[in-house]
C-alpha cells in the first residue's frame, strides 16, 4: 500500500511540474498578442491598445524586426546621416529605418521615399521574419519568400495569400510562430536565441505510466 501511495504521489508531483513548465499555449489572436506584449516584442499605443485589427505599417515592422534581432538598443540610436528618405516625419522611426536600410533589411519604395505609413503584405513581412531567422533575402530569394515561410510554419493558423495586406493580428501570429522556428543552419529556435521563456505544448501522460500504476495496485 505504501509503495502504491508513493507512486501516486510521485505521479502527482510530475504532473504538477508539467503544468508549471508547459504553460498553456495561446490560442486566440488576443492571447497571442498579449503574450508578445509580455515578452516586450509587441507594444500598443499610449492607452495600451494593441490595435490588432489595424493594418500593419512598414515602419512598425522595422521596429519589430530590430527586437527580433536583439538590436533595438542599436537601432533606436542609429545614425541618420546616410538615410536617403525624406518622408519619415517621426524622428524615432528615422533611426530604426536608418538601421534597417544600412544593414540591408529594408529598402525604400523609391530612392527618396520609404513610405513608413504604407501597408505591408504577407510576403513582405515574411521576408522580415526570415531575415530575423538568419536567412539572406536577395531579389531571387524574395520571389520564394512566401513559400519558404510557409514551409517553415510561419503561416500556421493563418489563411493568407502573398498579397494579403496584413493586420497587426496577422503580424502577431506570424511572429509568434517564428519564435518556435530554428534559426538557419541551427537547431536553436528564434525564441531560444532571444532567451525567451515560451509556453510549450503539454505532453500527454504515457499510457505505460498509467498501466504501471494499475499494475502496482494489484500487488
Amino acid at each position: 500500500m505504501k509503495k502504491t501511495l508513493s507512486l501516486l504521489l510521485a505521479l502527482v508531483l510530475v504532473l504538477g511540474s508539467f503544468t508549471s513548465v508547459f504553460a498553456a499555449m495561446p490560442e486566440t489572436d488576443v492571447e497571442v498578442a498579449e503574450l508578445l506584449q509580455e515578452l516586450g516584442i509587441l507594444l500598443g499605443n499610449a492607452s495600451g491598445d494593441l490595435m490588432l485589427d489595424k493594418d500593419l505599417k512598414r515602419a512598425e515592422a522595422v521596429v519589430l524586426l530590430s527586437r527580433l534581432m536583439k538590436a533595438e538598443d542599436t537601432a533606436k540610436k542609429f545614425s541618420v546621416d546616410d538615410l536617403p528618405f525624406d518622408d519619415i516625419a517621426s524622428e524615432l522611426y528615422q533611426h530604426y529605418i536608418a538601421w534597417a536600410y544600412a544593414n540591408g533589411y529594408a529598402a525604400g519604395k523609391s530612392a527618396t521615399k520609404f513610405d513608413p505609413e504604407g501597408d505591408l503584405t504577407a510576403q513582405q513581412f515574411a521576408t522580415f521574419l526570415l531575415r530575423a531567422l538568419g536567412y539572406e533575402i536577395d531579389a531571387k530569394a524574395y520571389k520564394n519568400a512566401f513559400e519558404t515561410a510557409k514551409e517553415l510554419g510561419l503561416f500556421e493558423g493563418l489563411n493568407l495569400g502573398k498579397e494579403t495586406v496584413l493586420k497587426r493580428k496577422h503580424m502577431a501570429r506570424m511572429t509568434f510562430n517564428a519564435l518556435y522556428v530554428p534559426m538557419k543552419d541551427s537547431e536553436v529556435t528564434l525564441g531560444e536565441f532571444l532567451e525567451l521563456e515560451l509556453p510549450q505544448e503539454e505532453p500527454e501522460v504515457p499510457a505505460t505510466l498509467e498501466a504501471e500504476v494499475v499494475a502496482d495496485n494489484l500487488k
